[in-house]
Parts: C-alpha cells; structure tokens; sequence
C-alpha cells in the first residue's frame, strides 16, 4: 500500500468508529497520529496496524474496547466468511510443530485456492507480520495475515482455516498458551480486511466456532461449523 494520509473523519469511517471515539483515541494518544494545526491526521497503515493489534491483544486496563458489549446490523456489514471460505479451503489436520511450519503449510493450503500469484511472497509478508508482531491470541487462536497488501499478492480475497492435531508455538498469545486454530486472511482492500478480522473475532468469541472446529474431523465438518457460527452470529444480532 502507498503511503497516505486520512482525515480524521475517513479514519473513522475505515476502522468503523465514530468520529468522536477516534478523536478522544488521539487526544489520549493511543492511537497513531499527528496534530497538524486543529486537525488530526492518520497514517492508513500504521491505524491498520493499530486496529489489527489491538483487535488480536486487547488491554484489559483499556476501558475501549474495539469489539462492542452489543452486536447491531451495522456491525456485520461486509462479506460473511463462509463466502471468503470454502470445505477446499480448510484442513483438518496441518502439520507442522514451529511458526515457520505452520507458515509454511499455510501457504501450500492458500497454494490449494488457485488465487495466489506468488506464494513465495505470501510466505515472505506473513513471515514478516509475525515478526513484527505475533497473531496469535488467547484461547489457542491465531489470524495471520500479510503484513503488506496489494493488488499483485492475490487474485480475489479470500480465508483458509486450519487446525493442528495439538498445540503449537506461534507466538506470544496473552495466555501463554499453545495456538491450534489458524484463520488464514487474505484480502485486497483496507477496509474488508479490517471487517475480515472483526468478523473472525466475534464468531471466535461468541459462538462456540473455535470448540466446534477442534470437534470436526474433516474439511466437511468444518465448513458445517463455519456456516452454523455464521448463522449464530446472526441470530444473536436479530434478537
């Protein structure tokens, strides 16, 4: 992505906040940003990188949280994982016992898809994602994704879920525990990226998706997870 500038105003609309939460966010300086004059501006990638971080390693002593108590229509705006994910495009069993194995065997699995342009690359920005940062989170989850996107890395986006027979060391989850479920994302643009990761946090944290795809067996049984967390989620926002 090139570098650019946003107002404060197309921030809030990218990282679907309102406008008066971002601006209490960078008076209070915890979100990346510089005054200019009475305004604030916001580089793209780094409030990315701010959202995704705090998303995957929320601080309990935040008082904001980036995932609301309430869910409403607004929030699942965007595309359902069930339509960025196919029964091809998960794997019951992954191999690998380090974060550079699991990447590896990621990469195959995207491999699988037909929408890669150059694995090697994928490899090389998940690789790097992970280092400047882990993804994994508590609760044995983890969501990698490339640090860098553009238009050459893939065709269309698009998510691969794996789990691993047992537990792995990833990274740093809040936890300390081992990671086993890996939601691989994969997409073009700023904005369904960050609803991408959203969507993943809220079917991982209310529904019981990630206990449902340790249960499954085979790719089947766990696009047959995937499609009933959707169904969940949807039902608990039309209460």
């Amino acid at each position: 992505m090139a570098f650019q500038w946003l107002s404060l105003e197309k921030t809030a609309e990218l990282l679907q906040m309102d406008c008066k939460t971002l601006r209490t966010l960078a008076v209070a300086a915890e979100i990346p940003c510089v005054l200019q004059g009475s305004r604030y501006l916001f580089d793209a990638d780094a409030v990315q990188n701010w959202y995704s971080h705090r998303l995957l390693h929320p601080d309990k002593s935040e008082k904001r949280d980036l995932l609301p108590a309430s869910l409403s229509e607004d929030l699942l705006e965007g595309t359902p994982i069930t339509s960025l994910c196919r029964q091809e495009f998960m794997h019951p069993s992954l191999p690998g016992q380090s974060r550079s194995a699991i990447l590896k065997a990621l990469t195959e699995l995207a491999e699988t898809t037909g929408l890669l342009y150059d694995p090697k690359d994928l490899y090389e920005r998940l690789r790097q994602r992970e280092e400047e940062y882990s993804t994994a989170m508590s609760g044995g989850i983890a969501m990698p994704h490339p640090l860098v996107r553009d238009d050459f890395l893939f065709e269309t986006p698009f998510v691969c879920i794996a789990k691993t027979p047992r537990p792995v060391f990833f990274g740093q989850a809040d936890d300390g525990q081992g990671t086993d479920l890996f939601f691989l994302i994969c997409c073009l643009e700023s904005q369904q990226h960050l609803q991408t990761l959203g969507r993943v946090s809220l079917l991982c944290s209310r529904t019981s998706l990630p206990d449902d795809l340790r249960a499954a067996e085979t790719s089947a049984e766990m696009y047959e997870a995937l499609q009933n967390a959707e169904n969940a989620l949807l039902a608990l926002v039309r209460r």
